[in-house]
């Protein structure tokens, strides 16, 4: 084994090419010459070298660089997956934290146009059916705040898992499900 690891050749690359690579390395003694009669006994390393190999080892490497290279462009397909996973995340939850604020907007312009209309009703200028409406877009407003949170906090938990978070799928599901149960 020790002569196996012997260096040949060192590529530019940081690969090696070992003496095991392209020979059988046995250490032992050799007894078919004592068995036949002769006086010819041998004890240590010998080597099986191919003379015709018909280009094995030089397929064997090829087949090992195209492996590498391989490798390292799934590595390289599976860090832009990530990093484009978590632009997409950054980029929804920015999109709905922009929603949350118009819809804050909206449900407090709501809520004065509601009470306006309650003081107006007070005073008699107005039928009550316009305070009716008013409250139907208050309403509607809150909702509409309520549906844009919920929309950020499923963005939140995207960028997380993009991260790497590890919330385990049924605990995920469990969670999405008693928030909309809130709703």
């Amino acid at each position: 084994e020790e002569f196996a690891n012997i260096i040949l050749r060192a590529n530019p690359d940081g690969s090696f090419l070992r003496l095991g690579d392209v020979a059988r390395i046995e250490l032992g003694a050799d007894l078919d010459d004592v068995f036949d009669g002769q006086d010819v006994f041998s004890w240590g390393p010998t080597a099986a070298v191919p003379i015709i190999d018909f280009g094995r080892t030089r397929l064997g490497v090829d087949v090992a660089d195209a492996q590498v290279i391989q490798a390292a462009e799934a590595y390289r397909l599976a860090v832009l997956n990530a990093l484009r996973e978590v632009s997409d995340a950054l980029a929804s939850l920015e999109a709905a934290e922009e929603i949350i604020g118009h819809n804050r907007v909206r449900e407090g312009a709501t809520r004065e146009a509601l009470r306006l209309q309650r003081s107006r009703f007070k005073q008699g200028v107005v039928a009550y059916i316009e305070v009716l409406d008013a409250e139907r877009q208050h309403l509607a407003a809150q909702q509409a705040l309520a549906s844009a949170e919920y929309g950020s906090v499923q963005s939140f938990l995207v960028l997380y898992r993009a991260l790497g978070g590890g919330a385990d799928e049924a605990r995920l599901q469990e969670t999405l499900a008693s928030l909309d149960a809130e709703e």
